[in-house]
């Protein structure tokens, strides 16, 4: 692993304070509260347009699905040119990596061409990654990426299915994740991908508990709760959310073992989104370190989803109160 870059104290005070002034265009609860107000897409649009967004044209959810993605691209791109060191941007670009890698892996397995699914917001530029998967060169992808793609390929041709695939590649986003935060020297940033792994291990033994399947395959190292014990801890609801007691993520068990003993799984789901996007949200403080930056991807990702929560309440006529209930709570909002 490389040696971390010490830095000074001041290094991100000029970030910093960039941040706070673009904070503000961030669209929050008053201006969704508007597009609601609006109550048809059209209009909703022209409020978002107040924002600085560039949605002129745009006559679809699909198609504003490239704005989101234009949007985030961009943001990514403007902080790396300014942030000083570049694994704090990365630790959260090399998710949209490993997203492409699923689009074009399972889009090859099926004669399916999922350009226009790729995302431009990772550290691989999409056409570059295209034409690596297209002209057999994926050794110029980073060595990570370039293994993992090799293994769900190989992984998807033998068992067919789709799902244990993007395991393969989840395990290995999770891996460069954790690499990229030690690379940071961002002690917050690490504490985060431990409660992500966390969230996605509890995600998924409750989705393997309800669905049957096998847990194994789908776990991730690097969280609090050692994927040995949430194996052995599945045979029971209580042993199992017993391993997640004294962590961070006490405050989502209620809602955890509502979903064993059969209840929906929208209100844990609600409640664990907002509880990593409060924690992403606790770092806006503090200028002189790199939390602030940390807190306005945070809050970027959340802007994203609930415009795109509101939109697609509006395209499909749905009710305000539907809608707010599925808002999250945190980061922009």
């Amino acid at each position: 692993m490389a040696k971390v870059k010490k830095l000074r104290d001041t290094d991100y005070l000029y970030i910093s304070a960039n941040i706070r002034a673009l904070e503000l265009k961030l669209v929050g609860r008053a201006k969704l509260e508007r597009m609601l107000a609006a109550g048809e897409p059209g209009a909703a649009l022209k409020i978002l347009e107040e924002s600085g967004w560039r949605v002129s044209g745009v006559n679809s959810a699909a198609e504003l699905e490239n704005v989101f993605a234009e949007r985030r691209a961009e943001i990514f791109a403007e902080l790396s040119a300014h942030v000083p060191n570049q694994a704090l941007v990365d630790a959260f670009r090399v998710k949209y990596d490993y997203h492409n890698a699923k689009v074009l892996v399972k889009g090859a397995a099926a004669g399916i061409d999922g350009a226009h699914l790729l995302s431009g917001a990772g550290r691989v530029a999409p056409e570059k990654f295209k034409t690596a998967f297209a002209e057999n060169k994926l050794s110029e992808l980073p060595p990570v990426l370039f293994a993992a793609v090799g293994e769900a390929i190989q992984v998807l041709a033998k068992t067919g299915d789709p799902q244990r695939a993007d395991f393969v590649l989840d395990r290995a986003y999770f891996a460069e994740f954790r690499t990229l935060a030690e690379l940071s020297g961002s002690e917050f940033l690490r504490k985060y991908v431990r409660l992500s792994a966390d969230a996605a291990n509890l995600r998924s033994a409750l989705r393997a508990k309800r669905s049957g399947q096998e847990l194994f395959a789908s776990l991730i190292d690097g969280g609090q709760a050692k994927a040995g014990d949430l194996i052995r801890g599945t045979e029971t609801a209580e042993g199992f959310l017993a391993l997640f007691n004294g962590t961070p993520l006490s405050p989502v068990l209620e809602a955890a073992a509502a979903v064993f003993r059969g209840a929906a799984f929208s209100e844990f789901e609600k409640q664990i989104d907002e509880l990593l996007l409060s924690y992403l949200a606790s770092a806006k403080s503090d200028a002189f370190s790199e939390k602030p930056v940390v807190a306005y991807i945070g809050a970027i990702e959340n802007e994203i989803a609930a415009v795109r929560t509101v939109m697609s309440g509006l395209y499909g006529s749905l009710s305000a109160d539907l809608v707010r209930s599925r808002l999250r709570n945190g980061g922009a909002l």
